[in-house]
């Protein structure tokens, strides 16, 4: 007899963009980062996806995900958040995707931002962000 195991996330990528074949369902991940630099905050009209892959027994059926952004200090940063969602997952025991897109979304200020990851109100993952201030190019340098 095999042991139940627990839901679990197998991934959690910030990506420049996220695209869903229609005919196969494939997700195609395109310009993962972890480090996001700008000229100026806030930051504006950026626009990303998070893709995250969950796994185990207790994943058929209607779940409740939620996506908050947080500041190291705690602040939230402005995403829309939290992102709530619904999903009904078919398969049991299996695999199973939730993609977000966020558009013309602003970053207030530098520093670490984490993404938290949470189904039905247990924490399953954090993904870290780091935003820094970029320098402007120094004089007699070509950028």
């Amino acid at each position: 007899m095999m042991s139940s195991m627990p839901l679990t996330v197998a991934a959690m990528i910030l990506a420049e963009r996220l695209i869903r074949e229609e005919k196969t369902n494939k997700v195609s991940i395109i310009g993962s980062f972890t480090d996001l630099g700008g000229k100026s905050f806030p930051l504006g009209l950026f626009s990303f996806s998070i893709y995250v892959c969950l796994f185990g027994d207790g994943i058929k059926g209607e779940h409740t995900f939620e996506l908050r952004a947080e500041y190291q200090d705690g602040q939230p940063a402005t995403l829309p958040s939290p992102v709530t969602g619904k999903p009904t997952f078919q398969s049991l025991p299996g695999t199973n995707e939730v993609c977000v897109n966020f558009n013309n979304y602003v970053f207030p200020r530098p520093g670490l931002v984490w993404f938290v990851f949470s189904v039905d109100g247990a924490e399953l993952a954090r993904r870290h962000l780091h935003l820094t201030q970029a320098s402007p190019p120094q004089e007699g340098h070509n950028a």
